[in-house]
C-alpha cells in the first residue's frame, strides 16, 4: 500500500490502512499487506518544503515591490 495522498501518519489513517484495510485486503485473500510510511519529518522532505517556502517568500517580495 503506498497511501500517495497522505504526507504525515495520523491516527485515522494508522487504523484506516494498517488495521482496517488489512483485515479487507486479507479477506480478499491477498497474502501480504504492508503499507510503506509518509514522509512525516524525512529530511528530504523537510527540506522540500522549506526550499518551496523560501521561494514563494522571495516572488513575493519581488511582486510587492514591483
Amino acid at each position: 500500500m503506498v497511501p500517495v495522498s497522505f504526507v504525515a501518519e495520523n491516527i485515522e489513517n494508522l487504523y484506516e490502512l494498517d488495521i482496517f484495510y488489512q483485515k479487507v485486503a486479507m479477506d480478499s485473500g491477498i497474502e501480504e499487506y504492508r503499507r510503506v510510511p509518509a514522509l512525516n519529518c524525512d529530511p528530504t522532505f523537510i527540506r522540500s518544503l522549506h526550499e518551496i517556502v523560501e521561494t514563494a517568500v522571495a516572488w513575493s517580495e519581488v511582486a510587492t515591490e514591483s
